[in-house]
């Protein structure tokens, strides 16, 4: 064990045999000894001997320095911060003092907040919590960290369970591997007492009944109790059970609903008491309803277009919005959905993302009217996503955009608003104008211009997309100064005219501190009407901030007002510069127009949709859309105005949706409410999204096993097997974007058919024929995140990490761990035991020399 480590220069292996240096009082007794007998010792002579054996004493000691590149060099810890490893993080390895060090916490990304430590023990372990998203575990960015500062590393150490979720770790493992830097695998495998539900199916059997299969996983051994819960129709308690669970031991339960209505069920299993990691106790489980029914959700004003689906050839349910399911459950229950809106704001967040999965999932939608649309971010909304045409006014009608910032002394000011701390008044101007990069597309221009007695333009985008990086740092150069001259920075803005094809908005944003340099004059050049010819002009629309305290402005607050009489624009009063990016927002939605174009319009439709023979009437007002998706999940357009798509359908993972993108009620398209084209459109429309029955000749079932997702559908009529049936399974998974995956079922036993595919979360499965007819469907819910469904070390993947890095994978035993740190210790000094023995070898042979040399003479 090496000695005086507390970041010592100079260390020794076994420093007890520093006692041999007593021995260098031999040459001085002898030399006393022979100065009594008549003998002479010359001092140079003493003076060698005695280094001699002080240097062999020094060497025998094994000593070692800290000296060279290899002294600076640390480890680098890489710990696993994901929430499967929670509860470990506490217990750090013993550290040797003096050994440098830095530790990476990772899961799903990275912190390198914590600094370098030459001195951390045990005792100053990293906190248990750290700034990365413990939702993951990715190991593959810290290893790519590690292979980029070899040179600067002594090893690394990995401490982890190997829950790895990310694809590409063992390519970025190999990359380690080959820097040739020492790497050891603690691994994590004290993990947190967990019980788990893996799994919950449901399935309808040919009896009418629900029957439920339910796993559960414990890694210790517990007792809970586990119940299974009708959540709708009808909450009841199936099935309530005390289960004593084995570590590592699968336990399954089965359970029959006998009460089952032919409605769609939800069901949800959970153990009646949460544990440590709340996040894995629980699953859901749904099943179809044998009669297929249609929901019809429309506005009040919308009731007189009630008659057009009736025609739908299925019971409808008229559903107010505030009843609308908020999760896709509820939705389960109908086999399409009409949704009549306006605005796009009928619906709230939640329950347009439960529609949205409930049609990837299979459901069909038939949308009248729009989606949501106040701003570019719109676009992303989970409804937005599965429609076949969204509401796109933005890049229909491209802007050219120009703010107007009052950049002269007063705004150099810092105020500070409620609990915030001062800030410059020009900066949060700024902040605003950055705001607009939720509202501005590619299409877009965007000019800003800094004025104070005279105005330039501190950025232009020109003919490209707005780079907000760029304006940025255009703004950070911008120091306020100056007198406040609001008629010369108007005649700069518009010195450029609106083009039909691009109109313009000139935003103006100023503190209205008075003009001093010309009231000193006598002289008052902000003239509205001369302003208000010079916007009319060049066809440029105007909006305008006046952030002045309550009583300040003077008369231009007055003349802003006369100007905005003259032009019809906004202008917005506020005492503070906060929230100016809704006042933004409101002026682009303004100076952009609605989506909604009114009018007299005649409607071409591309062929005959859906079979309807009647001619669709005029319309008098549509939505300005565009087509959704791409590649096989393209809409369809079957009906323009002009070249405005406002009919169309689309395939969406495994359901479908048809948008007719004309508003209905609140007086608007009343005569297309009650034509015939429109009650045999949604008819056609709804029957084409409808989501197909369940044949009672096929049984399903959907299990995950071996990794992967199997699928099985067992066929029988009139009391005989269907055998040498060609089906099909597809699954899509329901995330958003989800990707589908397609196998051939194969026969495996009389009537009954099994495919595999890949299983990644919640999916939902559907059996087709040769002729795509869907013969069966069926959904499995993804019990937790990945990172919560294994708790416990994965000894398959630490051992092939340990493998690909060319590290070691070692216990997390105390006594293992004491013995790599002694070895880690060594590592920064380099010994010297063999230079201090070739010295005393040289000094010895020096003074045996010289005194033969001198006895000769």
């Amino acid at each position: 064990m090496l000695s005086g480590m507390a970041d010592s220069p100079v260390v020794f292996d076994q420093p007890w045999l520093l006692l041999l240096a007593l021995l260098a009082g031999l040459p001085v007794l002898v030399r006393l000894w022979g100065r009594r007998h008549g003998r002479h010792v010359p001092w140079w002579s003493l003076t060698l001997q005695v280094a001699a054996v002080l240097l062999a004493a020094a060497a025998m000691a094994r000593p070692a320095v800290r000296i060279g590149r290899r002294a600076e060099l640390q480890w680098l810890i890489l710990r696993d911060a994901s929430a499967s490893t929670r509860g470990q993080g506490r217990h750090e390895l013993p550290w040797p003092g003096g050994l440098k060090r830095q530790t990476c916490l990772f899961a799903d990304g990275l912190d390198q907040e914590t600094a370098p430590d030459a001195t951390a023990t045990a005792a100053t372990a990293p906190a248990e919590t750290a700034a990365v998203d413990p939702s993951r575990t990715r190991i593959s960015p810290a290893l790519r960290l590690a292979t980029a500062s070899a040179d600067k590393l002594a090893g690394v150490v990995i401490r982890t369970d190997g829950q790895f979720q990310d694809d590409d770790w063992q390519q970025a493992a190999a990359e380690l591997g080959r820097s040739d830097l020492a790497v050891v695998v603690v691994p994590m495998d004290s993990p947190l007492p967990d019980a788990a539900v893996r799994e919950l199916t449901a399935r309808r059997r040919a009896d009418g009944a629900i029957e439920l299969d339910l796993s559960l996983l414990s890694n210790a051994h517990m007792n809970r109790l586990v119940r299974i819960v009708r959540e709708r129709p009808g909450a009841a308690v199936v099935l309530e059970r005390q289960m004593q669970l084995l570590a590592g031991e699968p336990a399954t339960l089965r359970a029959a609903d006998r009460s089952s209505t032919g409605d769609a069920a939800v069901y949800r299993a959970e153990f009646a008491t949460p544990d440590e990691l709340p996040q894995n106790d629980s699953a859901r489980a749904a099943v179809l309803p044998l009669e297929r029914r249609a929901a019809v959700v429309a506005a009040p004003s919308a009731a007189s277009a009630a008659a057009a689906w009736q025609a739908l050839g299925v019971p409808s349910v008229s559903l107010a919005a505030a009843d609308a399911p908020a999760d896709p459950g509820g939705w389960m229950s109908y086999a399409v959905v009409v949704l009549v809106d306006a605005t796009g704001s009928l619906l709230s967040p939640a329950q347009r993302s439960a529609l949205a999965t409930y049609v990837r999932e299979g459901g069909g939608l038939v949308q009248v009217g729009t989606g949501p649309h106040r701003d570019l971010d719109d676009r992303d909304d989970p409804l937005n996503q599965v429609a076949a045409l969204v509401a796109n006014p933005f890049e229909r009608q491209p802007l050219r955009v120009v703010v107007v910032l009052d950049a002269s002394g007063s705004m150099a000011e810092q105020v500070a608003e409620g609990n915030q701390a001062a800030r410059v008044k020009f900066d949060l101007a700024g902040e605003a104008v950055l705001s607009l990069r939720r509202h501005l597309t590619a299409s877009d221009s965007l000019e800003v211009i800094a004025f104070c007695d005279q105005a330039s333009t501190i950025y232009d985008s020109g003919t490209t997309a707005p780079d907000m990086a760029e304006l940025r740092r255009k703004l950070a150069d911008v120091r306020p100064a100056g007198a406040t001259d609001i008629m010369k920075a108007l005649a700069y803005a518009t010195r450029t005219p609106a083009t039909p094809q691009r109109p313009g908005l000139v935003i103006l944003v100023s503190d209205l501190e008075p003009t001093t340099y010309e009231a000193a004059r006598g002289r008052d050049l902000f003239d509205p009407a001369r302003a208000a010819e010079m916007f009319a002009d060049k066809h440029l629309g105007l909006a305008m901030v006046a952030t002045a305290p309550p009583g300040a402005g003077g008369g231009e607050i007055q003349k802003l007002e006369d100007l905005a009489r003259r032009l019809n624009a906004p202008l917005v009063r506020r005492d503070r510069l906060t929230g100016l990016a809704e006042v933004f927002a409101q002026f682009m939605q303004r100076g952009r127009g609605d989506a909604v174009r009114s009018g007299q319009f005649a409607m071409r439709l591309l062929g005959r949709p859906f079979g309807v023979a009647e001619s669709a009437p005029a319309i008098e007002a549509y939505v300005a859309s565009a087509a959704q998706g791409g590649g096989a999940s393209a809409a369809e357009v079957l009906g323009l105005v002009g070249g405005d798509p406002v009919l169309a359908r689309r395939q969406v993972g495994l359901g479908r949706c048809v948008s007719l993108a004309t508003p209905l009620g609140q007086g608007r398209n009343e005569a297309l409410s009650g034509s015939p084209w429109l009650a045999g459109s949604l008819a056609g429309a709804g029957r084409w999204t409808m989501r197909p029955g369940q044949d009672p000749r096929f049984t399903g079932s959907l299990e995950r096993a071996d990794g992967g997702l199997r699928v099985e559908v067992s066929a029988r009529a009139g009391g005989k097997w269907m055998n040498g049936l060609e089906l099909h399974a597809t699954a899509l998974r329901s995330a958003p974007g989800g990707a589908a995956d397609r196998a051939e079922m194969r026969q495996t036993a009389p009537g009954r058919y099994e495919a595999t595919l890949p299983s990644d979360g919640a999916v939902s499965v559907a059996v087709r024929r040769k002729d795509a007819s869907t013969v069966w469907q069926g959904r499995l819910a993804r019990t937790c995140e990945p990172e919560y469904a294994a708790i416990g070390p994965n000894w398959t993947n630490l051992r092939r990490l340990a493998e690909l890095t060319g590290g070691r994978l070692v216990s997390s035993q105390p006594a293992e761990i004491r013995e790599l740190t002694r070895r880690w210790s060594r590592q920064p000094y380099t010994q010297i035991w063999a230079l201090l023995l070739a010295g005393a070898l040289a000094a010895m042979l020096t003074e045996w020399a010289l005194t033969r040399v001198i006895r000769t003479r």
